[in-house]
């Protein structure tokens, strides 16, 4: 056999006579050694920035050589790195490391897992190809290994116009069950409905009178016009009329109640609904993916829908705070409990930001946690999310 003619690719056994499930995304690394020549088996490093990934989830991971091995072989060099969960599946990613440089980096996909809330993977480097044979050797490559902290909660689907927000939470032998609010922070908007009468917007403990007048929109934009300047200076809070809506925005830290009171009677006179948070589902023992689908905070959608055109397809500009919570006892098996939970945002660009965390001592009264705490900025097509606060 014409020696000049070998093609030297081979694997390194990460784990030597297990059968495991392969899930291949790469074939450069296939085949065995040929003839018997002499090995040198290299250490490297792989090194990455992510602490916690998800099955599905797509990381990047940086593959290092050592110095010396540069030296003799300077041409381009293909390294590939596998994950390993604890379910036995495989994922292979690949990085080529120019001539020049001892690192490159790739990315690599966490494969599937088993079914338990908190679980862990291992990456390593596993093998390395050669761009440019070196006479008379073959080369294996052994790394350091890293494990990277996972669990069973799925990240929600790509090609999605809105930000996508998954809660999970964990159910061992007893079941748990979670609700998720969502506020709309120092935003209440006021839906003036009737066809008739009167009523008083409620801040804090003051009343300002709602007259109906020709239509609810021209009612809406009267309100605004008598009251603007008295709300702005003994609340500091702006109003505006959108419609038939008035969103009442304030300036300080906080905003105080508001409500509608209706006058008497009330089936004669304007209604007043409220918007400023809502519970986004019922009580569930199983993990759901919210998004925000509306104009204003109070008709939600859970589920994950085709999007077919675009539509205002997100709630107006401005902060929302995730609060998680139960309404009864009943919603837990046992009280108190300290609930692990964890809460996946994929953005409309593909971005995934995982937050894990504990509800310590939940019980029935335990009322609502804030958790998360994010600013959406633009409409439509020009949307994205900052200030990002997680509060575990």
């Amino acid at each position: 056999m014409n020696m000049k003619k070998i093609i030297i690719l081979l694997a390194y056994v990460f784990i030597s006579n297990l059968f495991v499930s392969c899930e291949n995304n790469d074939d450069k690394f296939t085949g065995s050694p040929v003839g018997v020549l002499p090995t040198e088996t290299i250490t490297g490093v792989v090194s990455t920035n992510t602490t916690f990934a998800l099955p599905g989830q797509t990381i990047d991971f940086t593959a290092t050589l050592p110095p010396g091995f540069r030296d003799i072989v300077k041409d381009t060099v293909t390294v590939e790195a596998t994950t390993y969960t604890l379910a036995g599946s495989l994922r292979r990613g690949s990085v080529d490391i120019l001539p020049g440089q001892n690192s490159g980096t790739g990315e690599i996909l966490i494969g599937a897992s088993t079914g338990t809330f908190d679980l862990s993977v291992d990456l390593k480097l596993t093998a390395i190809n050669l761009k440019k044979v070196v006479p008379g050797k073959h080369y294996l490559i052994n790394s350091n290994t890293l494990t990277i902290a996972s669990g069973n909660s799925s990240v929600p689907t790509e090609n999605d116009r809105r930000l996508k927000i998954s809660v999970d939470w964990e159910n061992k032998t007893t079941i748990n069950k979670l609700r998720v609010k969502m506020e709309r922070v120092n935003l209440t908007t006021v839906t003036i409905k009737g066809t008739q009468g009167s009523g008083n917007v409620k801040i804090g403990t003051t009343l300002y009178p709602v007259v109906f007048n020709t239509d609810l929109n021209t009612t809406a934009a009267n309100f605004v016009s008598v009251n603007f300047q008295t709300i702005y200076d003994n609340q500091n809070i702006e109003v505006t009329a959108v419609n038939n809506d008035l969103q009442f925005k304030s300036l300080s830290t906080s905003i105080p109640a508001i409500t509608f009171v209706s006058t008497s009677p009330a089936s004669a006179n304007l209604k007043g609904d409220i918007y400023s948070e809502v519970i986004v589902g019922t009580a569930n023992d199983i993990p759901k993916t919210y998004f925000l689908s509306n104009s204003k905070l109070g008709v939600t959608s859970e589920g994950v829908p085709n999007l077919t055109s675009p539509s205002p397809y997100a709630y107006t500009p401005g902060t929302y705070k995730l609060k998680i919570g139960v309404n009864t006892a009943t919603d837990l098996a046992i009280s108190p409990v300290d609930l692990k939970y964890r809460i996946t945002l994929r953005y409309p660009n593909g971005t995934v930001q995982i937050f894990n965390g504990v509800y310590a001592g939940l019980t029935g009264t335990s009322g609502y946690k804030d958790v998360l705490l994010i600013t959406k900025n633009g409409v439509g097509d020009s949307v994205y999310y900052t200030d990002v606060t997680f509060t575990p």
